[in-house]
């Protein structure tokens, strides 16, 4: 561990801590950094910097034309070195600031301009991409032109958004694309099953493969007790053959604990589609209506 010269005393060759607070708190405190704002024929992007403990984290708030303040979402990428612009979110952007709502996507940690080593924890407890996505949220929960703040998660974002929203009361509703609700192990047995293809083959034995997954078990981070304590409105959207994760297992997990536990869950399945679901305009029709109903009755 790195202990600052400011806070060590070195006396009869003993180190000795002796500060007020410690590393992580003093750059914590750091306020986000905001450049000036950049206008095109129908958006705003501002770039952003902003700290997760001691990392600098750097990413685009993109926001539509026109006075705010703007429903925003943050978004949260799927596994491995993905840039602020990477895996399915400039298909997601677009729409959504078109749609009159705001976007804030950011680089992971150890990519693009963001400090730090990428990828931390992925297949463990996520604590460390958790504390990044709770940081962009604090970065904009101060700004007069955000209104209420979502979370928008593609695959791995999935996992990390129900530890987010058991951690912050100002995220507000979520929208979960081809996210598992089942555990890593899980998934893990699945895709090793399936050979992980983004698309299945519509000839596969998935009762077999199913029925294998189920006798694994959960293993590594499961987020089903996170689910059944879901504090907001959730959307979950999932591709039929989807090779990466079992949608038909995360179907049965979510609609048990809507109708268990009482939760605000809508759960959209199409026939026809793998685990990128981002490129299809039936599910941003979707994605958008969910929205607009949901933000209309707050």
């Amino acid at each position: 561990m790195r202990v600052p010269v400011a806070c060590a005393v070195v006396a009869l060759g003993l180190l000795v801590a002796a500060c007020d607070a410690s590393l992580e708190e003093q750059c914590a405190a750091s306020p986000p950094r905001y450049e000036a704002p950049e206008r095109d024929d129908d958006h705003v992007a501002t770039e952003v910097r902003f700290q997760s403990g001691c990392t600098t984290l750097a990413g685009t708030l993109y926001q539509p034309l026109g006075e705010g303040p703007h429903p925003t979402m943050v978004f949260l990428h799927g596994s491995g070195e993905m840039p602020r612009l990477g895996f399915g979110s400039p298909w997601i952007t677009t729409p959504l600031v078109e749609a009159g709502m705001a976007v804030m996507s950011y680089d992971k940690r150890g990519v693009g301009d963001s400090g730090g080593e990428c990828c931390p924890d992925e297949d463990d407890d996520f604590e460390t991409l958790t504390a990044d996505g709770l940081a962009a949220v604090d970065a904009l929960a101060g700004r007069d032109d955000v209104g209420p703040i979502g979370l928008l998660g593609v695959s791995q974002g999935g996992w990390v958004i129900p530890k987010m929203v058991a951690r912050s009361p100002k995220v507000a509703y979520t929208v979960i694309l081809s996210g598992s609700a089942v555990s890593v192990g899980e998934e893990i047995t699945y895709s090793d099953l399936t050979g992980e293809p983004y698309l299945l083959p519509s000839d596969i034995d998935m009762e077999n493969i199913l029925r294998q997954v189920r006798e694994e078990g959960p293993s590594g981070f499961d987020p089903r007790p996170l689910l059944r304590a879901y504090r907001v409105p959730g959307l979950w959207i999932y591709g039929a053959r989807d090779g990466s994760q079992p949608t038909a297992l995360d179907v049965e997990v979510l609609e048990r604990i809507e109708a268990e536990q009482g939760r605000d869950f809508t759960v959209e399945v199409f026939p026809d589609l793998g685990h990128d679901t981002t490129h299809d305009h039936t599910v941003i029709e979707t994605m958008l209506a969910w929205l607009d109903q949901t933000l209309a009755s707050r």
